[in-house]
């Protein structure tokens, strides 16, 4: 709320001030006043943009690189609204046959590289999160459907997994310990919990977790029980169907 009235209300109260202060001065200040209706416009168009853009970025997952594309938008976006909100600190002054014109926009110079520090810190951000988070992922995949699983055998199936990138591999292994640590006591409910003979299993907010980034876990339990119950006479049964000679 308070971005929408910093970069969409305040211009127009500042607008509106000018205005009123301008009646009641001998000053002739229409031709800043006609410069600053076009800044002000311009820039309520843009700050209106930029929370549109922080909305729907506050919808997308951590992970998308449609966020990050919206992220670093917004904050070229916030450049450009600086840059354009100096040019109001230019006053053009009329008294008689005095003409005085005043420029301290210069001052902006010093606050335009902290928009630009934030696009890098951004993007650095963002590829340690999606990092982290991927690794979190490809753990609990790993943990579902098992009833107990141990480090030893979560780390045989990540490394048997052929699906996953190998620099992705590469990292989860790398820092197996302290991701399974970070699932233990993730805030604000740990992801996966360790029983009395060091088994993990995932927990319910784990499955939550997994969901949220697009993992149909719940089907994916509901295929591995339903394998789980069946019997030899249903397998022969199966590969007669299909054509499949059993050898005794």
């Amino acid at each position: 709320m308070w971005i929408f009235i910093c970069l969409v209300i305040l211009p127009v109260i500042v607008y509106l001030d000018v205005l009123n202060l301008n009646h009641y001065s001998s000053i002739n200040a229409n031709p800043f006043l006609t410069r600053l209706k076009k800044i002000t416009i311009y820039l309520v168009i843009l700050g209106v943009f930029i929370v549109f853009l922080m909305i729907i970025a506050f919808f997308l997952k951590s992970i998308s690189y449609q966020k990050l594309g919206i992220l670093i938008l917004i904050e070229a976006l916030y450049i450009s609204y600086l840059i354009t909100s100096a040019s109001t600190e230019v006053f053009e002054i009329n008294v008689g046959k005095v003409y005085l014109k005043i420029d301290i926009s210069v001052l902006n110079l010093f606050i335009i590289p902290v928009p630009i520090i934030a696009i890098f810190r951004t993007i650095v951000k963002f590829v340690y999160e999606r990092r982290d988070i991927l690794s979190k992922l490809i753990i609990l995949k790993a943990l579902i459907g098992c009833d107990g699983t141990s480090i030893s055998q979560i780390r045989k199936s990540i490394l048997k997994n052929q699906e996953i990138k190998l620099h992705l591999k590469t990292n989860v292994l790398k820092n197996f310990k302290e991701t399974i640590r970070s699932l233990e006591i993730h805030p604000p409910y740990p992801l996966i919990a360790k029983n009395n003979k060091s088994k993990y299993r995932v927990t319910k907010t784990g499955k939550e977790f997994l969901s949220y980034f697009g993992y149909d876990i719940y089907n994916d339990e509901k295929q591995i029980q339903t394998l789980q119950v069946w019997t030899e006479s249903d397998l022969t049964k199966l590969a007669r169907k299909r054509g499949i000679k059993l050898e005794n």
